[in-house]
């Protein structure tokens, strides 16, 4: 009888065993379905064709007002040439719809902000709450820094092609627009301090324009052209507009 029971029990644990053992493979399996690789947290169609979450992407460059030769007020383009001018892009969502099943042919957009910061070669102060672009200049006073930064929410949607089959180089071109935010003055001098100002500066409040890239896996060179003014239409010089250029890390 001892026997018997010891049987029992041993075919009892046995089975016991193999069930826990089978249980801990099926959970094994569950988690590794549920595993989120970096860089792709999102949702993605069933198809994998189609892709929309968020990015972590950014571009960082160089922009330059350009005179088409039109400016109402020429002087006002002297006195605001720039010393420098840089250009930084955050992408906060990104989207792609593949339009070829091998990934070649590829819509893509984005939504971020796009910070264009402006630093004049001139001792010009911008004036706040005006109808039309008003600064005063005061030659006999020296910034360590004097500037106008403006902030858009910006839209791109681009074509992507990539022409060598089964790599990562990729042409990109198509538009964006852009909804103004805020600008702000930044001035630091010995007489003042630091004085930092927002304002809309009579900056385009809705702009758009053509951009393009280039690269490879990630990492891409930049270009844009806005069609239409840096400022406002009737409220700044007339003919001035904006390009940038630079480098672009896990863009769209």
């Amino acid at each position: 009888m001892k026997r018997i029971v010891l049987a029992v029990l041993l075919t009892g644990f046995s089975i016991s065993s193999f069930a826990q053992t089978d249980s801990v493979k099926t959970d094994t399996t569950v988690r590794k379905t549920k595993t989120i690789k970096i860089g792709e947290v999102g949702v993605k169609s069933k198809s994998d064709r189609a892709y929309f979450g968020i990015g972590i992407g950014f571009d960082f460059g160089w922009n330059r007002f350009i005179d088409q030769g039109i400016a109402a007020n020429p002087q006002q383009v002297k006195d605001l040439s720039l010393e420098r001018g840089p250009n930084f892009t955050l992408n906060l969502l990104m989207a792609r719809v593949d339009l070829a099943k091998n990934h070649s042919v590829r819509i893509k957009t984005a939504l971020g902000l796009d910070y264009n910061t402006y630093h004049f070669r001139k001792a010009i102060t911008l004036q706040p709450d005006q109808d039309v672009l008003t600064y005063t200049i005061d030659e006999n006073r020296n910034f360590d820094k004097n500037l106008l930064r403006s902030t858009y929410l910006r839209i791109p949607l681009l074509l992507a092609v990539r022409p060598v089959k089964d790599s990562s180089f990729e042409l990109a071109g198509g538009g964006e627009v852009g909804v103004l935010i805020w600008g702000k003055t930044k001035q630091i001098s010995d007489e003042a301090g630091k004085v930092k100002i927002k304002d809309t500066y009579n900056l385009e409040p809705f702009r758009y324009g053509l951009t393009f890239r280039v690269g490879y896996s990630g990492f891409n060179l930049y270009g844009k052209y806005y069609l239409n003014d840096v400022f406002a239409k009737n409220q700044g010089p007339a003919g001035l507009s904006n390009v940038a250029f630079g480098i672009s890390f896990g863009g769209i």
